[in-house]
């Protein structure tokens, strides 16, 4: 379940207030067993994620339909979902702010190049707009739905289509905005 929030690390978040929903993604950093992120201050959700709020959260992994395969069964799908429930505390120390903004960017940016250091103007100028929060999971569910083919040749297919599609969803979105 950590590999897959460290490899997926957008996050559902899920708080209520005077019984309204109110949902926010935001990529999360797993560290020393909790979760801890930022938001904008100016999120209606920011005003909450202090005081041991309880929250839930989503954590979504690769999916895929599969229409066909060798045996000829119906379609099915493959998927990897983490559901996980905690108390969220505010953190106001600009140092972790820092920190925070620093582990994000090194989580995301992993094959960019881009880093940030502690001294770098941009990182200075967002700490007075933000807000810094860690999360105490409370419990820990996984929805994971591999594929259970019976023979090596399918799932070795179904493994490279799911690489395949997701792909292609991505070029295919990012083809469509840009």
């Amino acid at each position: 379940m950590i590999a897959l929030i460290q490899q997926f690390p957008l996050a559902t978040i899920i708080s209520v207030k005077d019984n309204e929903t109110i949902i926010s993604h935001l990529p999360l950093v797993y560290c020393n067993g909790k979760l801890i992120s930022h938001m904008d201050k100016l999120n209606p959700q920011a005003k909450l994620l202090k005081n041991n709020l309880s929250v839930d959260l989503t954590f979504s992994g690769p999916l895929q339909g599969i229409a066909h395969n060798k045996d000829k069964k119906l379609q099915k799908w493959n998927y990897a979902e983490i559901h996980l429930k905690g108390k969220v505390n505010e953190i106001e120390n600009p140092i972790f702010l820092k920190w925070n903004l620093i582990s994000t960017i090194d989580l995301l940016e992993t094959n960019s190049g881009y880093t940030l250091n502690t001294n770098d103007e941009k990182l200075k100028s967002c700490i007075p707009y933000v807000k810094g929060f860690e999360v105490s999971i409370t419990h820990w569910e996984s929805k994971l739905k591999p594929s259970k083919s019976q023979n090596k040749e399918d799932f070795e297919l179904e493994i490279n289509n799911l690489k395949t599609k997701n792909q292609r969803n991505i070029d295919c979105f990012f083809n469509k905005i840009l």
